[in-house]
């Protein structure tokens, strides 16, 4: 008996996953509806393929196992035995990129939380649902955490919907409130200025961050950036997430955060995952006087907040942004007016 994880190049430039599983004289084969990028461009893409390679392989040896135990169904798992880290995948096969990305990032969160990459559904109680989400509060800021056990009480409920476990532990745990319009940590332009200065143990990291702040760039669309998207020192990309195309004028202290050499492909070479980024983040920021809690997502906060305190219209922001509607752009503008009330609340006998 044997069960080897083989590759299918697709006409889409991508991989398909699948099991070649021979036993008793017979052959079957299993595909998983896990993808691999052919010729990864960015650090984004290997990425994405370290951890689909990574799930491949243990469903292969899962599958292995459950063949010699006889535990396991054929081609479907045991549902009793269920892992839900695999069926987190299984789950999001059918989403947009940006979102599976989303879910990986989650389950980043889960593996920090257990000290493991596996997690039995049916060990998952209203206790185990509580310590989690304590983490993620003591962890991330309100609406992040908050983010991440929304998804995480997704796939939760839907386990429990198809049967694979019995109650749902997060029925009676709802989700925490958040300020959304009071969550926006920026970093102002001397604070920026300051960190310009200071020297960090990766240049790409503080180079991208940097530049972000002062484009408004995510970290999604950072990576893969090269010099053809500048013309005439106009930066042109369609967002990754949205799938909006932006102009973003760049001024000289953008441009001072790009590379020299025409030759390099890449603007900022093999950029980390957003996780160890925001690691390597803290850091730099921990030689600086910044107490305050800095991802790389401050930097989108930092160049639409910084822009509408030099009184920048709010179309004009949200146009750089990249929003779909002003209403998203508002909340930066909420932050604004809540420091300009506290400035004039500050004005005391």
């Amino acid at each position: 008996m044997s069960v080897t994880l083989r590759r299918k190049k697709l006409i889409s430039n991508k991989i398909s996953l699948y099991l070649d599983i021979y036993q008793e004289g017979k052959r079957k084969y299993e595909y998983l509806q896990v993808y691999l990028i052919d010729k990864p461009k960015n650090p984004l893409d290997r990425e994405l393929n370290k951890e689909n390679l990574k799930i491949a392989e243990t469903i292969r040896a899962e599958r292995e196992i459950s063949l010699n135990q006889q535990d396991f169904g054929y081609a479907t798992m045991n549902k009793k035995k269920q892992d839900f880290f695999i069926f987190t995948h299984q789950y999001t096969q059918s989403l947009q990129p940006s979102t599976k990305r989303q879910y990986a990032a989650l389950l980043k969160q889960l593996t920090a939380f257990c000290q493991q990459d596996t997690l039995a559904l049916k060990s998952i109680d209203d206790f185990f649902v509580k310590d989690f989400l304590a983490f993620l509060q003591n962890k991330l800021t309100p609406t992040t955490a908050a983010n991440y056990y929304t998804k995480f009480k997704a796939i939760i409920h839907f386990a429990y919907k198809k049967k694979f476990i019995t109650i749902d532990p997060t029925e009676l745990i709802h989700s925490p409130a958040t300020n959304k319009d009071s969550d926006k940590t920026y970093l102002n332009l001397q604070e920026l200025k300051m960190l310009s200065q200071v020297e960090s143990t990766n240049n790409v990291v503080k180079n991208a961050f940097l530049f972000a702040c002062f484009t408004g760039l995510r970290h999604s669309d950072i990576g893969g950036l090269t010099h053809k998207n500048i013309i005439n020192n106009t930066l042109h990309i369609y967002q990754t997430k949205t799938k909006q195309q932006v102009q973003i004028p760049l001024n000289a202290i953008a441009q001072s955060f790009l590379p020299t050499d025409k030759r390099q492909e890449y603007l900022f070479p093999l950029l980390p995952p957003v996780s160890y980024t925001n690691v390597l983040l803290q850091k730099w920021i921990a030689n600086t006087s910044i107490t305050k809690k800095v991802t790389f997502h401050v930097a989108r906060h930092s160049f639409a907040t910084n822009l509408l305190l030099l009184n920048t219209n709010v179309a004009t922001v949200s146009k750089l942004m990249g929003h779909s509607t002003l209403q998203h752009t508002r909340t930066y503008l909420k932050v604004v007016e809540n420091m300009q009330q506290e400035a004039v609340e500050s004005l005391k006998w």
